[in-house]
């Protein structure tokens, strides 16, 4: 994918440095003809940067939203509560949601971006995500359920505690109504998934 978006910045490159030289060959004796593996290729750009309804999907985030956050240290343990908001826009035409959380978290001021999209290539949501208590970005794949109106999101991340091992992420966003929607945090430890974090997004009035 990394690949496929530099070859696509390249060839953006050389059409606007191509421009002049295209247009004294128009004066000459018209276009040129593009080959057949030329017109698969920008047949193949054109349907990677193409917003569809999966896109579409993903317009339940837009807007600006209150949040009520419950993380669970321990098993069983009663959750840690706190406040904080979302804004969330559509970016590049609508390819990508572009969400700012704020909010407090343990005592301490709390930020958070994430970027969320439908990958045309690879037929899965991505979703990425950086914040103000960590140094790394996290990646996750997902995929929607039309019967639970519901999107499930797997990654994985280092333990803070123990960098070597690896915790198995699940999450679970639900789509209540059009102004209220859940996000369902699930971690794998030691083989036994608990849920550890929980986020109501209720949208301003």
């Amino acid at each position: 994918m990394r690949t496929n978006r530099v070859l696509l910045s390249v060839l953006a490159g050389c059409a606007l440095l191509a421009g002049p030289a295209l247009a004294q060959e128009k004066k000459a004796g018209g276009p040129p003809q593009m080959s057949a593996e030329e017109k698969a290729t920008m047949e193949a750009f054109a349907k990677m940067a193409a917003v569809g309804e999966n896109h579409k999907l993903l317009e339940y985030m837009l807007g600006d939203w209150i949040t009520v956050n419950k993380m669970w240290m321990q098993p069983g343990a009663p959750p840690m509560e706190s406040l904080g908001t979302c804004s969330s826009k559509p970016a590049m035409g609508g390819r990508y949601i572009l969400s700012e959380h704020k909010g407090m978290v343990m005592g301490q001021p709390f930020e958070g971006v994430a970027t969320t999209g439908y990958d045309n290539t690879t037929g899965k949501f991505v979703a990425t995500w950086m914040d103000n208590m960590s140094t790394g970005i996290m990646l996750t794949t997902g995929s929607y359920d039309l019967a639970s109106k519901s999107f499930t999101y797997l990654s994985e991340m280092p333990d803070p505690m123990q960098p070597k091992v690896v915790v198995k992420v699940r999450e679970v966003f639900k789509l209540v109504d059009k102004d209220k929607h859940m996000l369902e945090w699930y971690e794998t430890r030691d083989g036994k998934e608990a849920k550890t974090m929980e986020v109501t997004y209720t949208r301003k009035k």
